[in-house]
């Protein structure tokens, strides 16, 4: 069952995408924005057949668009994984910590296995390809590639795809400017450690930029929105170590607490430009329930 959607008489001017949220409004002209919202959280909106979770998405302006009765439900991919969105090029999801992105040997479980394993009981004819990482400890949103193509096109050009890229940490101390950016040269060590130098060690050149967003945490902790400009390999730990004040559970840069038994770092927010269609993807997903200050 779904609510019929209105004739719309109305002159389209443009032909260009639109939010989904001026979509339905456009549609059902005696529906507040507040209910509109409601509807689009719940997942009770359908775009050409697809549930469609945010407000701002774009959408084209001839898109069926359907209220459904009730919200659908997200498929189960596994335990330690949370289902976002997906089509034929790409699949969306949210990793816990503890997961490791990608099996390091055969048989590990991982997100990249789960997602494998999910394909194969809605069969589904792909893979998951690995475009990007997050540590094992690290919580947050993740895409996976379901073809070859936009594995490809992800991979060659990636920095020029991710529109946005946020995450959020508690740490043990405010660091001393409230925001700025780091940047240093990382390397890993044969111990793999990730260490850092202010000049070009040989390594990679890392970009972090970092805005404390609440410093009035118990015993003294803040949480730090942080926005990387490049992706290596356990980047945003060793910048804010740089910084004094590693992330809460880190032991290996440097903490001396672990108030949630994890490593306190999540990737709330990944934007994306779709690699086949070009459009525009976005994705974040509530904080935990230490990154509410």
């Amino acid at each position: 069952m779904q609510f019929s959607q209105p004739e719309n008489t109305g002159h389209i001017q443009s032909d260009a995408p639109i939010m989904l949220i001026e979509r339905l409004g456009q549609l059902y002209t005696t529906m507040s924005r507040v209910r509109m919202k409601e509807y689009i959280s719940a997942g009770r909106v359908e775009v050409d057949g697809r549930v469609c979770r945010k407000a701002t998405a774009l959408v084209d302006r001839r898109a069926r668009v359907k209220i459904l009765s009730k919200p659908q439900t997200r498929p189960y991919v596994g335990r330690g994984l949370d289902w976002l969105w997906e089509d034929r090029w790409l699949i969306f999801v949210v990793k816990h910590s503890g997961l490791l992105s990608a099996p390091n040997r055969e048989g590990e479980l991982s997100a990249k296995t789960l997602l494998d394993q999910y394909f194969d009981r809605t069969h589904q004819r792909c893979r998951a390809h690995v475009v990007h990482r997050l540590d094992k400890e690290t919580s947050g949103v993740m895409v996976f590639a379901k073809q070859i193509e936009a594995e490809r096109r992800l991979e060659s050009a990636w920095h020029e795809h991710v529109v946005d890229r946020r995450y959020v940490a508690l740490v043990s101390q405010p660091p001393v400017r409230r925001e700025g950016t780091v940047i240093s040269w990382l390397k890993e060590n044969s111990a793999y450690l990730v260490y850092s130098s202010p000049t070009d060690n040989g390594g990679k050149r890392a970009v972090t930029h970092y805005k404390v967003i609440d410093s009035r945490l118990p015993q003294g902790r803040a949480l730090i929105e942080l926005k990387l400009e490049t992706g290596r390999k356990n980047q945003i730990r060793v910048h804010l170590s740089d910084l004094g004040c590693p992330v809460c559970g880190d032991y290996k840069y440097g903490s001396q607490e672990d108030p949630e038994n994890r490593l306190c770092l999540h990737a709330f927010r990944l934007q994306l430009r779709h690699p086949i269609t070009g459009e525009i993807l976005s994705f974040e997903t509530p904080l935990p329930r230490w990154g509410r200050g």
